[in-house]
């Protein structure tokens, strides 16, 4: 929801596929259901098109890839061909040199949707006005980057306007500094790794989570989520506004995952 700007949508052969608005420091884009036209094409052509779907609706808005600070990726039977996914993203960035510049943060969960296609995509971009808007990568205090077991996002990405500093951190779950997967099958280890990991993240940048302003945690069991509200509850997190969802980890053995946005005011 925004106030004091024009949103104009954006389309795809003739389907709003998303809006565009901008004020005197950057242009901004945000795009839904981005979905591949034929569905008998096999999983990995499909997720080749959306990237292209992708690049088509940003070059239509004057928008980059470059430009892209943050991308959600929701797949069918993740299981089955997230290596194969994950392979055609890096192809694709670097096929449009993504990795010279920003890498996007990101989320990448296993669901179906409604199209019966095998991915379908949102995107946000923003593109800088002035030289008083900065745009960088975030690393994990506690882990390594994605990149490094195959997964071509950044742990989170920051976004100083003159007047506050936005920070998007990636769908984030128990892993370790060596890309392993960390307490298999504990439902509240996993839950307290991942949410010390997202913390020294927001510390890293002079944030905690009085400042977290939209999260979404995703629980691969809806048994499970009463060990997160409980959680929550011990470490005082009761006022942080979280969405639940079910769905599949990018991994057969992660059974929780959490994406947050931050925001705080700049001060001078």
């Amino acid at each position: 929801v925004i106030s004091g700007a024009k949103v104009d949508p954006v389309y795809i052969d003739g389907r709003n596929v998303g809006g565009i608005y901008e004020d005197e420091d950057a242009v901004y884009c945000l795009l839904g259901n981005i979905l591949p036209s034929d569905l008998s094409l096999p999983k990995q052509k499909q997720a080749a098109e959306v990237f292209e779907n992708i690049e088509s609706a940003l070059q239509s808005t004057g928008i980059d890839l470059g430009n892209i600070v943050r991308t959600w990726f929701y797949l069918d039977d993740i299981f089955s061909w997230y290596d194969e996914f994950n392979s055609v993203r890096t192809e694709f960035f670097s096929k449009k040199r993504i990795f010279d510049g920003i890498l996007p943060a990101s989320t990448g969960i296993g669901v179906r949707n409604q199209a019966g296609t095998a991915v379908v995509a949102d995107v946000l971009a923003i593109k800088p006005k002035s030289d008083r808007v900065h745009i960088g990568m975030v690393p994990s205090p506690l882990q390594c980057p994605a990149l490094e077991y195959g997964s071509s996002f950044s742990r989170a990405i920051e976004v100083t306007l003159p007047d506050l500093r936005r920070l998007y951190i990636s769908g984030t779950a128990s892993i370790k500094p060596n890309g392993e997967t960390a307490h298999v099958g504990d439902i509240a280890a996993q839950i307290d790794l991942t949410m010390k990991v997202v913390q020294e993240i927001l510390e890293s940048r002079g944030m905690d989570w009085t400042d977290v302003n939209r999260a979404i945690a995703y629980f691969k069991y809806t048994d499970d989520i009463p060990v997160f509200d409980y959680y929550c509850q011990l470490h005082r997190l009761s006022t942080v506004s979280v969405a639940v969802s079910h769905a599949d980890i990018c991994r057969d053995d992660l059974l929780f995952e959490i994406e947050v946005d931050a925001v705080q005011p700049v001060t001078y």
